[in-house]
């Protein structure tokens, strides 16, 4: 096999494998032609020449980027960000239209603020169900965690910016929903109870408590000679001592204890 034919077939492999990647079409249609120009040329060096001083010779790496800004903006798409993947599409245009475009960067900037604030509203929704859950399984003492995951709440809703600030519409989308580790039950009371700003009666729980702590009192109050004399009994059958533990000689012996005087 000549050198010609040698590179030829590492070219028509090199098409081959961008193809049946799903990820490279552009790629793929670069090597092609590169094949059929190639196929004219009676060496490799007159190949590599005549692609030299043609469009081919910058082509391959333009594809290259154009295939992966591609996948980004697909990638991009599949997420609910439509900006940033129209930021990358963008670019997949500007490339073609000038392939000297292939070296300016300020697209990765631009995708990268617009990110900055998708990401952002994830993490707020995220805080948002973790205070809920605080606030739905606190007890009506903890009045410090209540407040906190509270104003956690309330803080979380002006970081919603991408794709929407909105929380109702936030919350339907499949992206923000596999966030939570909810049943779908639990999921629809999180929305709604957020939504509409709605806790548990805390209040109503400190008066139970407090009811109970009183009738709790009232019965201790009732029965205070009983409770002491069962006390002075208790105390009458029971032996106060200093011991001293010594620790045993093996792993399976045992702790022996000795009465300190």
């Amino acid at each position: 096999m000549s050198d010609i034919e040698k590179s030829i077939k590492l070219y028509e492999m090199m098409q081959g494998r961008c193809a049946k990647s799903g990820f490279s079409g552009r790629q793929a249609k670069v090597y092609s032609e590169m094949v059929e120009l190639m196929k004219g040329c009676a060496t490799a060096d007159e190949a590599a020449e005549k692609i030299k001083n043609s469009k081919y010779y910058t082509l391959p790496s333009a594809a290259l980027l154009q295939d992966k800004l591609a996948a980004l903006a697909k990638a991009a798409g599949e997420n609910n960000m439509p900006e940033v993947a129209n930021a990358y599409s963008q670019k997949v245009v500007e490339i073609e239209a000038d392939i000297n475009e292939m070296h300016k960067t300020g697209y990765e900037q631009t995708a990268g603020n617009i990110r900055t604030e998708y990401l952002a509203t994830y993490q707020a929704f995220g805080e948002m169900y973790s205070n809920y859950f605080i606030l739905t399984s606190a007890s009506a003492l903890d009045e410090k965690r209540i407040t906190h995951a509270r104003d956690d709440i309330k803080a979380a809703f002006g970081k919603l910016k991408k794709p929407s600030s909105d929380f109702k519409i936030l919350a339907t989308d499949k992206n923000f929903r596999q966030m939570v580790p909810a049943s779908d039950a639990g999921y629809k009371d999180f929305v709604e109870d957020v939504s509409a700003g709605k806790e548990p009666d805390f209040a109503g729980e400190m008066t139970d408590i407090k009811a109970q702590h009183e009738q709790e009192w009232q019965t201790i109050s009732a029965n205070k000679e009983k409770i002491m004399e069962t006390g002075k009994s208790y105390l009458a059958k029971t032996k106060q001592a200093r011991m001293l533990a010594i620790s045993p000689s093996s792993k399976t012996g045992k702790y022996t204890f000795e009465e300190l005087v």
